[in-house]
């Protein structure tokens, strides 16, 4: 009967077209022997066919792509949400799926378009970050008609489901993909990309904090790492399962005109941090004369800074007093001082105008003037997802306390962001894509004063809490510098179940601890597994992860239910709990895991 069954199995593997050449070697309810592995294509659920591979060896790609009417194949993939092409030169170690991808023949008559800013005109029609006209509830979506021009995608005349779009790009533009019909509500960012050109490397063509199999990264920026002329093409899939991005960089770009920008730095306005912001920033009209009107305090060192526009390796340089010639007015010499190698505030508390003129022979003049006694006036509100609340558009209002702008006692769950919005007094903030007096991000954070358990390096530009507590935002009027502080600021180390739960091919945290640096150095995380959960270990500290565990580290103490020599899967769905053990500087050297029973 076997013999039956086998030629059975072997004649619709080939009505298929899809057998490997070990696919039916054997009953496909049996497991492989030992010493193999078994590699099932799948297309989703179902088994198209299998081969069992000798562990350490390599899988051969079926000689026949499958088909699907209505489909076309793109790729054998490595996960189930086709973000990652499968590589058949891999050696085999371990039971394997395969999925084919397909992509839906469905058309899309989308029109798609490209929000963001770049150092090119590509945004000057339809402004930095627009995906339509006007502001508030009077702004209206872009239309197929209204779209500008410069930014749109234009359809393939033989691929309907493939759009694309070729222009300069330089260093350091950012910009996600929309469509007329959603706006932002619709947008793919880096999460999109086709997996071969995936890179966090800011030395990439083109970069992202997302991960392909991190699906809640999807929608991150696209930023350009190396200016030049890039066609992007998008191609949609209309059930969603292949919809990604790719791009070709065609040469450089057209070389810019040497202008520079040019940033204030100083031991209370910035802490001395480098701060490349709109608040520091000094605006120009012509790239010759520079201003910059801002609140100071008295007796303030200072000093600028200077980047070229067009610059790819995105240097910062440091211009002190000898990059100026200061003004020779009454101005000028009433308002600052030179005093131990930096610019002083001579003439207290107030408001005050600094002016960089550039010449025709590269030299620079700073003329600066006092022009209010008082500060600048502004109102600051709290905005984010937090206490449970995910409208961004909700803006709580921050009191003046002390000389600071407060937001006391709110609680903020972990991995809940925020940012602070700054309007001019007796304004409404802003709730579409239009722009406040100041949007103050984490690259505002006051770093020597940040709360350990709030993320202010986060790629996101939110604040981001690595754990849920009780917490102050504090922001400084005259600056603009943020501080937190949490009621539990003894936490140190946040310590993880990480992986890929719950049939989702992206990877999370799981379940946390946070364990003190001058504690026991121990806890314990419980969490409920199903079967296919892929996971390890890991410990962060202000959002950057400082220790990775799993299978492969001695100190590991497994159960039953649970596998792998490296990351750990489950073939036994239940309640599991792992006790940690970290050392002080937040590297975990023992894990054990239990079945919790009731």
């Amino acid at each position: 009967m076997k013999k039956t069954v086998k030629a059975l199995t072997l004649g619709l593997c080939l009505a298929l077209g899809v057998c490997a050449l070990a696919a039916c070697d054997g009953d496909k309810n049996d497991g492989p022997a030992d010493g193999y592995a078994r590699v099932s294509f799948m297309d989703g659920t179902t088994q198209l066919s299998y081969s069992d591979v000798e562990i350490g060896g390599k899988v051969t790609r079926p000689a026949e792509d499958p088909t699907k009417d209505g489909y076309d194949f793109v790729r054998w993939c490595a996960t189930p949400n086709y973000s990652i092409a499968f590589d058949f030169d891999a050696e085999i170690s371990k039971t394997t799926s395969v999925y084919a991808g397909f992509r839906s023949q469905a058309a899309d008559d989308h029109t798609w378009y490209l929000a963001g800013s770049s150092l090119s005109d590509i945004f000057e029609e339809s402004g930095d970050w627009a995906d339509g006209v006007g502001t508030g509830a009077d702004k209206v979506l872009f239309t197929p008609e209204t779209v500008p021009a410069s930014v749109k995608l234009n359809k393939s005349a033989t691929k309907g489901n493939e759009f694309s779009i070729t222009h300069d790009f330089y260093k350091g533009d950012q910009f996600q993909i929309l469509n007329t019909d959603q706006g932002w509500d619709g947008q793919l960012g880096y999460g999109y990309i086709n997996a071969d050109q995936y890179s966090t490397a800011t030395t990439a063509n083109m970069y992202g904090v997302a991960n392909p199999y991190d699906g809640s990264m999807t929608k991150s920026n696209i930023t350009i790492g190396v200016s030049g002329n890039y066609t992007i093409t998008l191609m949609v899939d209309a059930d969603g399962k292949l919809t990604e991005f790719e791009y070709v960089r065609n040469g450089d770009a057209e070389e810019l005109p040497v202008e520079f920008n040019y940033f204030i730095k100083g031991e209370t306005v910035t802490a001395w941090q480098n701060m490349l912001v709109d608040y520091t920033q000094f605006e120009t009209e012509d790239n010759v004369v520079y201003t910059r009107e801002m609140g100071m305090y008295a007796n303030d060192s200072f000093m600028f800074l200077a980047t070229q526009i067009g610059d790819t390796t995105n240097a910062v340089t440091d211009c002190g007093v000898t990059a100026f010639t200061l003004s020779d007015d009454a101005d000028t010499a009433a308002a600052i001082e030179i005093a131990n190698g930096n610019f002083k505030i001579k003439a207290g508390n107030g408001t005050y105008l600094f002016t960089i003129t550039e010449a025709t022979d590269g030299s620079r003049t700073l003329a600066a003037e006092k022009t209010a006694e008082t500060f600048p006036e502004y109102d600051f509100y709290v905005k984010g997802s937090i206490g449970g609340d995910t409208a961004w558009e909700e803006r709580t209002p921050m009191i003046s306390e002390n000389g600071k702008y407060v937001l006391k006692d709110v609680t903020i769950n972990e991995n809940e962001a925020f940012q602070i919005t700054v309007t001019n007094p007796g304004e409404e903030p802003a709730t579409g894509v239009e722009k406040d007096a100041y949007s103050i991000t984490n690259q505002y954070a006051k770093v020597a004063e940040m709360s350990n358990q709030i993320d202010f390096r986060s790629a996101t530009n939110n604040f981001v809490a690595l754990a849920s507590d009780t917490f102050t935002i504090s922001i400084d009027p005259v600056t603009m510098l943020v501080t937190v502080e949490g009621e539990h600021d003894t936490i140190t180390w946040v310590t993880s179940i990480y992986g890929s739960f719950g049939g989702s091919s992206g990877w999370a945290d799981g379940a946390t601890v946070n364990i003190l640096s001058d504690g026991t150095l121990t806890g314990s995380v419980t969490k409920e597994l199903a079967v296919g959960d892929t996971f390890g270990f890991r410990t962060q500290k202000n959002g950057s992860q400082i220790g990775w565990f799993n299978a492969s580290n001695n100190g590991w103490t497994g159960c039953e239910g649970l596998e792998g020599t490296g990351n750990i899967s489950v073939t036994a769905a239940g309640t599991y709990k792992f006790d940690f053990v970290i050392t002080a500087d937040g590297a975990i050297t023992s894990v054990t895991a239990s079945v919790v029973t009731e």
